[in-house]
């Protein structure tokens, strides 16, 4: 059986992880997950990605990492 493979996105406002098997061209999911980080809010062109955002978004890999 061949090995399931994982992606994430990291986006402005969500974070998602997608854990499955390729098959014929489609993607057999095993494990789908989803956390709200808002890694976009409190961002400003000074100052750049606030700290809590990057807490939030730093979580949230944290917790892909154990799948």
């Amino acid at each position: 059986m061949q090995q399931p493979m994982a992606a994430i996105d990291l986006g402005t406002n969500t974070a998602r992880l997608l854990i499955g098997y390729v098959q014929a061209k489609s993607i057999k999911p095993l494990l789908v997950k989803r956390w709200i980080t808002r890694l976009g809010g409190g961002f400003s062109r000074k100052d750049g990605i606030s700290g809590a955002a990057k807490e939030r978004s730093l979580t949230a890999l944290i917790d892909f990492a154990m799948k």
